[in-house]
């Protein structure tokens, strides 16, 4: 079965400090061809250019309707989303699936429990409820949003690291996946329920 390969919306810083928006499905290629002078008139005077943004996009289309919409910011709010997105910047990324992904750490109603829940303020994203640890199938990287599943992710046990660190254990109900997800510590705005953290670390977790 031939696999599509993702579409991307991305912001170049170009030499001369303007900005540069364009589409791909092949991040490193493209920017390859941009420092080549073979991607776009705009830039191939305008050479080195970096990355400084990026989105994983659902299609074509829809990396062209973000496009789209990137293009009538202004300036400043095209920088104020690249700040948010705490994007490392480099000219060749070395590894794209780690090193290039928009980190989304934002507040949520839960699902599963209704709770208000707030974007984390202890550095990790917030990627599951405190209050039930239910959470969804949206990342591949935590803070990335960029799974298409969709599907909640139940909290099955809790694993405690070399590090005397708590990693809760989830399973997506809809594809079955296994993911782990740090606790959130008792200095963040919301911590996680600890009492629910000794409970789940009895559940045996099964391979």
């Amino acid at each position: 079965m031939h696999c599509m390969k993702p579409w991307f919306v991305y912001i170049l810083r170009c030499s001369d400090g303007t900005l540069y928006t364009g589409v791909t499905n092949d991040l490193e290629r493209r920017l390859d061809k941009h420092n080549q002078g073979r991607g776009a008139k705009y830039t191939r005077s305008r050479r080195p250019a970096k990355f400084l943004y990026f989105k994983k996009c659902e299609s074509r289309s829809s990396a062209l309707r973000e496009e789209s919409a990137l293009k009538k910011l202004s300036r400043k709010n095209k920088m104020a989303l690249v700040k948010r997105s705490r994007i490392e910047s480099a000219e060749k990324p070395r590894s794209l699936s780690t090193k290039l992904f928009q980190v989304v750490n934002e507040g949520f109603v839960c699902d599963h429990c209704g709770a208000q829940v707030f974007a984390s303020t202890c550095g990790t994203p917030r990627n599951h409820c405190p209050f039930c640890f239910f959470s969804k199938h949206v990342d591949i990287h935590v803070g990335d949003r960029a799974n298409p599943c969709k599907g909640m992710l139940k909290p099955i046990g809790v694993i405690a690291d070399s590090r005397k660190n708590y990693i809760i254990v989830h399973k997506c109900l809809k594809c079955g996946e296994r993911m782990h997800s740090k606790a959130m510590p008792t200095k963040d705005i919301q911590p996680d329920n600890f009492e629910l953290i000794i409970e789940l670390s009895t559940h045996p977790i099964h391979q």
